[in-house]
């Protein structure tokens, strides 16, 4: 498949996601209703195969709209919606912590919310800061956490916050038995990049 047609399909199968998720069907409910396997319908959202014409007006008419909904092109909604039904946390590789975004697929975001879940005590790796651009939030929703800013070591307990420049080198743990969990805001511009440190000294 070519470039272009690449972009074509995965145009057509984000829409017919959306528009799916719109009226409120299952995947397999409509590959059910429009006679595709379940294989082919996955394969379709995810923009990994070229539909016919012919396949496209039947899904069209199963979500009762024009063809032409299929080819349109992304336009800013200026919003996203998060379920927690549907959060996932993940874990970073070779970090200790999982994070889970709060605002996934925002169009020109200024800000990266997340939740963090912070180790206890006991499973905490080798020392490592965090510096980037822009500026972090930071707000304890769960226990207790040390957040280190620089040479300054705070400890926050839940519904303490912290604001900081990114610059500062910085990270955060859970000084107890028990896993932490924070809210924290990323105001963007600027990449993330660690720090590491077994003797407290900071290196880029």
């Amino acid at each position: 498949m070519s470039q272009e047609k690449e972009g074509l399909a995965k145009r057509i199968g984000n829409n017919l996601k959306e528009l799916r998720t719109t009226v409120g069907l299952s995947p397999k409910r409509l590959a059910e209703e429009t006679d595709l396997s379940p294989a082919f319908f996955s394969r379709l959202e995810k923009g990994n195969v070229m539909p016919s014409i012919a396949t496209l007006q039947i899904i069209a008419d199963a979500l009762k709209v024009d063809i032409e909904s299929f080819f349109r092109r992304d336009v800013e909604k200026g919003y996203v919606i998060n379920r927690v039904e549907k959060r996932r946390f993940i874990r970073p590789k070779g970090k200790t912590y999982t994070v889970a975004l709060l605002a996934e697929n925002m169009e020109n975001p200024f800000m990266e919310p997340f939740l963090v879940c912070l180790p206890h005590k006991a499973e905490e790796g080798e020392t490592e800061f965090t510096i980037h651009e822009g500026q972090e939030f930071c707000y304890v929703v769960k226990g207790n956490v040390e957040v280190t800013l620089g040479e300054q070591k705070f400890t926050l307990k839940s519904g303490d916050a912290a604001y900081w420049n990114g610059v500062i080198p910085h990270k955060a743990t859970s000084p107890d038995m028990e896993q932490a969990v924070t809210l924290n805001v990323h105001l963007i511009p600027g990449k993330r990049r660690r720090v590491r440190s077994r003797e407290g000294e900071i290196k880029e």
